[in-house]
């Protein structure tokens, strides 16, 4: 929102800006031909007006008074009409003393136009027009650059918030765990897992090796084998309750320590729950149908009634 708001300055500061809330003129007429204190009296008769002006001008700072004083046709002097733009500036001073001595107008909210003088004769044209208005605001190109300066900030801003958002709906939070899982080929393996995600949706991904070795006979052999477990999948928490779903793939293999002599694969999707009863403790059954291969038999079957469990202690990082 406030992009928009740069965006709608910066657009509307191309030209002047003018807010115009309200605007009046007034005009006293009938001045007399001579300047001095016979002006002065005729716009004493006028203070109504005078005293609404002031009024307006006190109540909001914000508005500024232009004030024009005319001069008509009738020379001042013989042959000497040039006077006749002081008679205007006089008019001109007698209003401003009294809106400011007499009526506490601000001098500051008070502009002074060129007098004018008509090409008529008549008292309607010995007059001071007061145009009550606010002024308009002049956007300079230090104002422009700054504005420019604010919204390339402001969108700067928004990109790192957007991208901060989308990190913490994805990452928001991190865990690692270690346990110890059953398989297929009946035995205990020791797992380490790491976790990437948020509360619903999550991925992970597990090592486990076998510690001891354990013994098996192969073709009349008796040899020592060990275990590798290698699994990807994610998890969802479809509710709010601490039980996730799971499904990935994995890969299981039992090997002779003596290189080359025996192997024994299975490899195949993985579909299970996570239940955590403690925050710190979870517990995993899983469906693990796999195909698998056994090295120097080549034979080649699938498997569809293997299950696999787990115990896991956790440590969970969250922003």
């Amino acid at each position: 929102m406030r992009i928009i708001a740069v965006l709608v300055a910066l657009i509307m500061s191309v030209s002047t800006v003018s807010a115009q809330s309200q605007e009046d003129t007034f005009v006293l007429q009938d001045f007399a031909l001579a300047k001095g204190m016979s002006d002065s009296q005729f716009v004493k008769a006028n203070m109504m007006v005078l005293s609404f002006v002031a009024k307006q001008l006190n109540a909001n700072p914000k508005l500024h008074a232009e004030i024009t004083a005319w001069a008509d046709a009738t020379q001042f002097t013989l042959h000497h009409d040039q006077l006749n733009a002081a008679t205007a500036t006089s008019r001109y001073n007698v209003v401003v003393g009294i809106l400011v001595d007499s009526l506490g107008v601000d001098p500051q909210q008070l502009e002074a136009m060129r007098p004018r003088e008509s090409s008529l004769k008549g008292g309607q044209y010995r007059k001071v027009e007061i145009r009550i208005h606010e002024p308009p605001v002049y956007v300079t190109q230090w104002a422009l650059d700054s504005l420019g300066q604010e919204l390339r900030a402001e969108i700067r801003n928004q990109q790192r918030s957007n991208i901060t958002n989308v990190s913490n709906f994805f990452f928001s939070i991190a865990e690692i765990k270690i346990g110890i899982s059953s398989h297929v080929y009946g035995n205990i393996i020791p797992v380490i897992v790491g976790r990437l995600g948020n509360q619903t949706l999550s991925f992970e991904a597990t090592f486990g090796n076998s510690i001891f070795t354990k013994e098996k006979t192969f073709a009349k052999e008796r040899l020592h084998v060990s275990y590798t477990l290698v699994s990807g999948n994610a998890r969802y928490r479809p509710w709010n309750h601490p039980i996730d779903l799971i499904a990935g793939w994995q890969r299981l293999q039992e090997r002779s320590t003596a290189y080359g002599r025996y192997t024994r694969k299975s490899s195949g999707p993985i579909l299970g729950i996570t239940w955590y009863p403690f925050t710190h403790v979870s517990f995993l059954g899983m469906w693990t149908p796999a195909e698998e291969d056994t090295f120097g038999v080549n034979r080649v079957a699938w498997h569809y009634n293997r299950f696999q469990v787990a115990v896991i202690v956790s440590k969970l990082w969250e922003k």
